[in-house]
C-alpha cells in the first residue's frame, strides 16, 4: 500500500503538470512569460511540499498524521469544490484578473491547482520517512517507485491521456484518482 501511495502521487504530480498546462496555453498563449510563471510556480509549489514534509518530519510523530491529514482533506475539498462550481476539477472558468497576464497565471495556477499539488508533493518525502522510520520498507525502494510514478506520467498522458480525453475527462479522471 505504501508503494501505491508513493507511485500513485508522484503520477499525479507529474500529470496535473501537463493537464494545467494544457489548461493554460489556449488562455494565455506561447509566451516565454507563460512558461516561466508556469514553471515559476510549480517549483515555488514543490519546494514548499518538500517544507511541509521536512518540518512534519521533525515534529512530534502523534502530530505528523494528523497534520498532513489535514492537509490533503482541505485538497480534497477544493478539489470537490471546483467540482460543484466549475466546468470540471482543475478546469476553471475564465479568470476575473482583467487582462493582466501573470496575475491571471497566478490566479489560474494558484486557484486550481496549488493545494492539491503542495499536498502531493509532501506526500512521497513524508511516506518514505514513516516507512523508513516504521521498517517496514527501504526508503530507496520508494524514492524509486516515484522516480516510476513520475515517469510514467510523462508517457501516458502525452501518449494516451492527452489525446483521447477531452480537458473535462482529463480533470474528472485525475480528480477521481487523486480522491484514491
Amino acid at each position: 500500500m505504501t508503494g501505491l501511495v508513493v507511485f500513485l502521487g508522484a503520477f499525479l504530480l507529474f500529470c496535473v503538470e501537463l493537464l494545467v498546462g494544457k489548461v493554460a496555453l489556449p488562455r494565455f498563449g506561447g509566451a516565454p512569460a507563460v512558461w516561466t510563471t508556469s514553471l515559476f510556480f510549480f517549483q515555488l509549489a514543490l519546494l514548499g511540499g518538500y517544507g511541509w514534509a521536512q518540518r512534519l518530519a521533525a515534529a512530534q510523530a502523534s502530530w505528523q498524521k494528523r497534520l498532513h491529514l489535514g492537509l490533503l482533506g482541505t485538497a480534497v475539498l477544493a478539489v470537490a469544490v471546483q467540482a460543484v462550481t466549475w466546468p470540471a476539477p482543475l478546469v476553471p472558468p475564465a479568470s476575473p484578473a482583467g487582462g493582466d497576464l501573470m496575475k491571471e497565471m497566478a490566479w489560474l495556477l494558484g486557484m486550481s491547482v496549488g493545494l492539491p499539488f503542495l499536498a502531493l508533493s509532501a506526500t512521497a518525502p513524508l511516506v518514505q520517512v514513516w516507512a523508513a522510520r516504521g521498517g517496514h520498507a527501504a526508503p530507496w525502494r520508494l524514492y524509486a517507485l516515484s522516480n516510476a510514478g513520475a515517469l510514467a506520467a510523462l508517457l501516458v498522458y502525452p501518449l494516451l491521456a492527452e489525446p483521447r480525453m477531452g480537458l473535462r475527462a482529463q480533470g474528472w479522471t485525475w480528480a477521481g484518482l487523486f480522491l484514491l
